[in-house]
């Protein structure tokens, strides 16, 4: 008895599994990272998890070009079931980042408005400038008309 071998589509929608499993945990730990505002632990600023992606989007556009899963498979269901839950996991990572984007751009401006409103109200009772005095443009020798 042989086993049989796997095709090409059954090899790649393994390994898009693989790779959307890797990037839906890291995801999860930013989301949750997110919400608990340990931005230093934030995964999708590592270089691995850029490399995944660029990765999935390359295998993707592959896959694509290769005409889609025709496969009816439990892993092709599977990998549809996947890339949904993904594509949900990047929307709210996304709204995430830009609350936070917002939220960090809303308080450098406040702080700006705060010092330039400082700066211009840092003398209240200084003189007030005195006009200079405006030329007739008659030429005057030694102050004598």
């Amino acid at each position: 008895m042989s086993v049989p071998m796997p095709n090409d589509e059954d090899r790649r929608i393994e390994y898009l599994l693989t790779l959307t499993a890797r990037i839906t945990d890291a995801l999860s730990a930013d989301i949750a990272a997110l919400e608990s505002g340990k931005f230093q632990s934030l995964r999708s600023t590592d270089p691995e998890v850029e490399r995944l992606c660029a990765l999935y989007g390359r295998e993707v556009a592959g896959l694509k070009a290769a005409g889609g899963v025709k496969a009816r498979s439990d892993k092709a269901k599977l990998l549809r079931k996947t890339a949904a839950q993904l594509n949900e996991l990047l929307a709210r990572h996304q709204n995430l980042v830009t609350a936070m984007r917002n939220a960090s751009e809303g308080i450098v401006q406040a702080v700006a408005k705060e010092v330039q409103k400082n700066r211009e109200s840092a003398a209240p009772y200084r003189p007030v400038p005195k006009a200079k005095p405006v030329s007739t443009g008659a030429i005057v020798y030694n102050r004598v008309i």
